[in-house]
């Protein structure tokens, strides 16, 4: 298969090549994502890191236009969902999980699921190692004042749902200090960490 290689701009669709459509299509959405969410950092800086999520998204899907595809259909699986990081966040959340040969993968801080969903994304592309989903979800006013509370556990599990990648995520309802706890670890629960991706 001959190799897919991003391009700076998506190309003319050529007629009756849906594959071709659709990869446009891909690369379409990812600019839109992505204007939304870094065109703040100014035109030059939102050209760097729209190709690096472009070239990204190529290296996952290891260098062919269905590969490319795949991770594109992947990584809005996870933007789909509320959260506080980046797609080109998503996406390296994404290839660290799928580099995980074996333990678990431990998030503190998930809120309504958006890197829950991204690093199992990754988990299932790589050893299916699991997703251990560490948030309390109790009343809580964030250091910018944005109020959290039971009704983001509500949301994240409606979304890890809908990602139909509830097999991979276990939702640990307990406190960053609460996990933290020695005797939690030498219990085997978690057996041997792979990630611990803090959030607070």
């Amino acid at each position: 298969m001959r190799p897919f290689c991003p391009s700076p701009e998506p190309l003319s669709p050529i007629p009756d090549s849906p594959t071709l459509t659709a990869a446009v299509g891909a690369y379409t959405n990812l600019r839109r994502v992505a204007s939304r969410s870094i065109r703040r950092l100014g035109d030059a800086a939102f050209r760097r890191r729209l190709m690096d999520m472009h070239r990204a998204m190529a290296a996952m899907g290891q260098g062919t236009l269905s590969g490319y595809l795949g991770t594109s259909r992947m990584l809005w699986r996870a933007i789909a969902a509320d959260g506080m990081i980046h797609p080109d966040e998503c996406l390296l959340l994404m290839g660290l999980a799928s580099q995980v040969r074996q333990g678990v993968i431990v998030e503190i801080g998930s809120y309504r699921g958006r890197s829950t969903i991204a690093l199992a994304v990754g988990s299932s592309r790589g050893q299916a190692a699991p997703v251990y989903a560490i948030e309390p979800h109790e009343n809580f006013t964030g250091v910018l004042g944005g109020r959290f509370g039971p009704e983001d556990k509500t949301a994240f599990q409606r979304n890890i749902a809908r990602s139909t990648l509830s097999r991979f995520v276990h939702l640990i309802s307990a406190t960053p200090e609460a996990a933290a706890d020695p005797g939690v670890w030498r219990s085997g629960y978690f057996g041997s960490t792979a990630i611990i991706v803090t959030r607070r």
